[in-house]
């Protein structure tokens, strides 16, 4: 009987879980509901560490955290596009990625703040914000060697 109890109990616990965590509904947007965004291009470049010269960034990820984080990569020209929802007045920008030189790695970083976004809907080619971002940071990247 005690097992039976014990049993019951736990089988009252999963139920409970499963029933407050599983069964919530997921709201699915629909095309009328869908976000309208604003965007802001231009083209990422990062300082050389072995020669200064501002080189381009491709294949760098430049972000920014508003109602969530929005990323974009950069191209093979360093260029890049990011959808921003509407509603942010101003963002902050930030830039990091991989950079490989003489057989060594690197990770550059930089950032560009307080950029005003215009009001009203914009689309990624046309009519965006103009943003540069200069990763003025690398970092080298020394492997860990693990004796045996």
């Amino acid at each position: 009987m005690n097992y039976f109890f014990r049993l019951l109990v736990a089988a009252s616990f999963l139920l409970l879980f499963i029933v407050v965590t599983g069964c919530a509904q997921k709201h699915v947007q629909s095309s009328s509901e869908s976000t309208e965004t604003t965007c802001v291009q231009g083209t990422v470049k990062y300082k050389n560490p072995i020669n200064s010269n501002m080189t381009i960034f491709p294949k760098a990820t430049v972000s920014t955290n508003v109602k969530g984080i929005v990323s974009a990569k950069t191209n093979s020209k360093g260029n890049y596009c990011l959808k921003v929802p509407l509603g942010n007045n101003k963002i902050d920008l930030k830039v990091q990625g991989p950079v490989f030189l003489n057989d060594k790695s690197y990770v550059c970083s930089g950032s560009a703040s307080n950029i005003n976004l215009p009001a009203g809907s914009k689309t990624c080619g046309k009519d965006c914000v103009k943003a540069d971002i200069k990763a003025d940071y690398c970092r080298e990247i020394v492997p860990i060697r693990r004796g045996r």
